[in-house]
């Protein structure tokens, strides 16, 4: 029955928050306008930080991440794009480790 319960909430929980969302997109919102704009830019933020959370202690840390890391961030500058920036920093990495 426990379990049955702990389901329940996150039902609601779910259901509470979309329906919360709708409402708040029905009119022009400043915070949700933020949030369109720089959510990629905070996305590769994440995304870095998460690349380089088990590094940071290590002694050497492999060429291979670092120039990926350069690549998106060069290809961030030029282009302004961020899916060419996360994805040719991919495979830049992925072709250097292999």
């Amino acid at each position: 029955m426990e379990h049955f319960y702990i389901i329940l909430v996150c039902a609601i929980g779910t259901y509470l928050t979309r329906i919360i969302a709708y409402i708040s997109i029905k009119k022009s919102n400043n915070f949700l306008d933020f949030l369109q704009k720089n959510m990629p830019l905070m996305i590769m933020v994440f995304l870095v930080a998460y690349f380089f959370k088990d590094k940071m202690g290590d002694n050497a840390m492999p060429m291979s991440e670092i120039y990926g890391f350069l690549a998106v961030c060069i290809l961030h500058l030029v282009f302004k794009k961020w899916f060419l920036s996360i994805f040719g920093g991919l495979v830049l990495y992925l072709f250097l480790v292999n």
